[in-house]
């Protein structure tokens, strides 16, 4: 067994397994997220051309769908006979209406999906968040700040950490390369720098709940539940879409299922009931779980297929 495959058999779930354990310490670290997602983009990026990087109509189903399950979600669980029920309400919003994550190219990449369709719609979608994102929830919380205020804030929280790494890796493609070459030989960077940067997301997202002390028990496990179900919805939603459009079911999976926490954290703090983030936070651990089995799974395929050709060809 290679290095690599042993890290994606054990050093996925054991990165987890650390963030749990070693939250406290590890918490520490989080200034350096934004910093290790960047140089992992930027391998990713290496992989793609730009003029692989451009609007498609699948990204404005993409969106469109977005909006839709978030306030279809929001005002479904928003008039349920439940207490908390707008807490709840507001918790399935969010889950929704978060932003895709920056990593999602690398995990795309991963799995052998398009980087390029889930890169532009990381930007698309950041762009297409500054604006509805305000506006929807300045309509139904009570924002802090104004809404140029809002929109600045998701700006700058979540278009540099995409651009810096692919502005970069386009310089290079374009000026060095032969350094370009290079970067693009360590195909397995983004994997062990998504190993380091997996345990410190867990471990900010677990001192986060464990700083969350408002809430009740039962509100609680309904709220980590709401993670957990709409993490499935929206992961479901995007394989059924990516195998009816792109015949494959990991791009579209990625570019609806995998979030942004930080943004949407900060975005109920700002807008909503603080307590409504606990479950971006549990969306956030799940999420990761699914991907490393994702990994793992097809990874496992592939050797199960390169021993086939082997067998066919002896």
């Amino acid at each position: 067994m290679t290095i690599q495959r042993l890290l994606k058999e054990y050093g996925l779930f054991g990165s987890i397994l650390l963030g749990i354990v070693a939250y406290r310490p590890l918490s520490v670290l989080s200034p350096v997220i934004p910093y290790v997602l960047m140089t992992m983009l930027f391998f990713t990026f290496s992989r793609i051309a730009p003029r692989d990087i451009r609007p498609r109509p699948i990204h404005l189903t993409l969106i469109v769908t977005q909006i839709v399950l978030a306030l279809g979600g929001y005002f479904l669980v928003r008039y349920l006979p439940v207490p908390y029920a707008e807490i709840y309400a507001q918790a399935v919003l969010m889950c929704f209406l978060c932003p895709v994550a920056a990593a999602a190219p690398v995990i795309v990449g991963l799995l052998g999906g398009s980087i390029a369709i889930v890169t532009s719609y990381v930007v698309l979608n950041c762009l297409s968040i500054i604006i509805t994102g305000p506006l929807i929830l300045g309509w139904l919380g009570h924002p802090q700040g104004t809404l140029l205020e809002s929109m600045a804030h998701v700006l700058v929280g979540v278009l540099p950490i995409v651009m810096i790494p692919l502005l970069t890796a386009f310089g290079i493609r374009w000026k060095l390369p032969s350094l370009h070459a290079r970067v693009r030989s360590l195909s397995s960077a983004s994997l062990y720098i998504w190993i380091f940067l997996l345990s410190l997301v867990i471990a900010n997202t677990v001192h986060f709940v464990a700083q969350e002390r408002q809430g009740v028990a039962t509100m609680i496990i309904v709220l980590v539940l709401i993670g957990l179900v709409t993490c499935i919805i929206q992961y479901s939603v995007g394989k059924a879409m990516s195998r009816r459009v792109l015949g494959e079911s990991v791009t579209i999976g990625q570019a609806l299922g995998q979030k942004n926490s930080s943004i949407s954290i900060w975005m109920i703090q700002s807008y909503l009931n603080p307590i409504a983030s606990v479950s971006q936070a549990a969306y956030s651990i799940f999420q990761n779980i699914f991907n490393a089995l994702q990994v793992i799974h097809h990874d496992r395929r592939q050797v199960r297929e390169q021993r086939s050709i082997h067998k066919e060809s002896a």
